[in-house]
C-alpha cells in the first residue's frame, strides 16, 4: 500500500549571511561612586547590589555635623567680611569728597583705597571659603551620577572611608554591550547598524545591534572586537561569554522547511517527488533560520519535496500525495 504523505516545493526566501561569533558581555559603561571628601563615617546606606537606582538618588550619607558646623562659621566669616567691605567703602567714597576738595593728602587717599582693596578681597575669601565648606556639606550625601544597577557596594555603617574610595559601582543606564571576537576577515563583513541573535546559557535567544567596531586588532590574538549593543530587559548579565549570529548582507537562499530534511546513515537528505514514487536526494545544508532550512545542492526550486510522511519513506517507494486536512 502506498504511504500517504504531503509535499512542498523548495521557497526562495531573502535572508542576510550569517557571521558566528563568541564573546563576553560588559557594561556599557560603568560608574565609579566614591567618596570625594575624608574623616567622615558612613551614617546610612540606602541602596544594595542589584537595585535599579535613578540619577540623583542618595545612595549613602557620610557623618556631616563638623561640616555643617564649618559652613556656619563660613557664613559668619562672610558676614564680617560684607561689613567691614560696606564700612571701607563708605569710608572710601568721603575720603574721595576730602580729596577733591584738597582736605587730605595723597597719602591718606592712598592708605583709604588700598585698606577698600584688602576688604574686597576679604569678602571675596570668605565666599570662597563658604562655597567650599558648602561643597564639603555636599559631599556628605553619596549621590547616584546616572540612572543604573548597583553591581558593587563596598560602603558599611561605621566606615571612615578616605577621599577618593570607590562606595559603589554601577552599569550606566543598566546598558550591556556584547564584545563579538572576530577575524581581520569577517570584521571586514562587519558594520555598524547590523542585526545580532545572542543566544544566553539558559537557550533563551535576544537581539542586539552592532554599534562600532574597534579601530585595530589585538596585538596578541590578532582578533578585532564588534561592539553590539543588547536590547533592554535581554535576561543577559555582565561577565557572560556567549555567542551570537551578525547578519551581514542579505542574498537568496532556497529553502523547505526543517521537517523535510532527515538524517539517513549520517547523512542529510531529503525525499524527492517524481511520477508517484519517493527517491532520496542527498543534499548540502545551509543556514538554519527559525523552522526552515537552506540547501545549497542537491534540489532544484521546481522539484516536489516530501513533507509530512517523510521519516517513514523508504528510496523508490510508491506514495500518495494528501492535502494538509487528509484528502488525496
Amino acid at each position: 500500500m502506498a504511504t500517504a504523505i504531503t509535499t512542498v516545493t523548495p521557497l526562495r526566501q531573502l535572508w542576510p549571511d550569517i557571521i558566528p561569533a563568541m564573546g563576553v558581555v560588559t557594561p556599557w559603561q560603568e560608574a565609579i561612586v566614591s567618596a570625594n571628601s575624608g574623616n567622615m563615617a558612613v551614617v546610612e546606606i540606602n541602596a544594595a547590589v542589584g537595585d535599579l537606582v535613578t540619577r540623583g538618588t542618595m545612595l549613602a550619607r557620610l557623618d556631616d555635623r563638623i561640616a555643617r558646623a564649618d559652613v556656619q562659621r563660613a557664613q559668619a566669616e562672610l558676614i564680617k567680611a560684607e561689613a567691614s567691605l560696606q564700612q571701607n567703602l563708605a569710608n572710601a567714597q568721603r575720603m574721595r569728597r576730602l580729596y577733591q576738595a584738597k582736605s587730605v593728602s595723597d597719602q591718606d587717599l592712598l592708605k583709604v583705597e588700598t585698606e577698600l582693596k584688602l576688604a574686597q578681597a576679604q569678602e571675596l575669601s570668605a565666599k570662597a571659603s563658604l562655597t567650599s565648606q558648602q561643597v564639603r556639606l555636599d559631599d556628605t550625601r553619596i549621590i547616584a551620577p546616572d540612572d543604573g544597577l548597583i553591581t558593587a557596594r563596598n560602603a558599611t555603617l561605621g566606615q571612615v572611608p578616605a577621599t577618593g574610595t570607590e562606595l559603589f559601582r554601577l552599569i550606566r543606564q543598566n546598558r550591556l554591550e556584547w564584545r563579538a571576537e572576530l577575524t581581520a576577515a569577517k570584521m571586514e563583513q562587519v558594520k555598524p547598524g547590523q542585526h545580532v541573535s545572542l543566544l544566553l546559557p539558559s537557550g533563551a535567544r535576544t537581539e542586539g545591534q552592532v554599534r562600532q567596531l574597534a579601530g585595530a586588532l589585538d596585538n596578541n590574538s590578532r582578533m578585532g572586537t564588534a561592539y553590539v549593543d543588547i536590547l533592554p530587559g535581554s535576561g543577559a548579565k555582565s561577565a557572560m561569554y556567549i555567542g551570537g549570529q551578525i547578519e551581514v548582507e542579505k542574498r537568496q537562499a532556497l529553502t523547505i522547511p526543517a521537517q523535510a530534511l532527515l538524517i539517513r546513515d549520517g547523512r542529510s537528505v531529503v525525499f524527492r517527488i517524481d511520477d508517484g514514487k519517493a527517491y532520496m536526494q542527498e543534499v548540502t545544508v545551509g543556514l538554519r533560520r527559525d523552522n526552515a532550512v537552506e540547501i545549497t545542492r542537491g534540489i532544484r526550486e521546481n522539484d516536489l519535496i516530501a513533507l509530512k510522511g517523510a521519516g517513514f519513506l523508504n528510496n523508490g517507494e510508491a506514495i500518495r500525495v494528501m492535502t494538509a486536512k487528509g484528502k488525496e
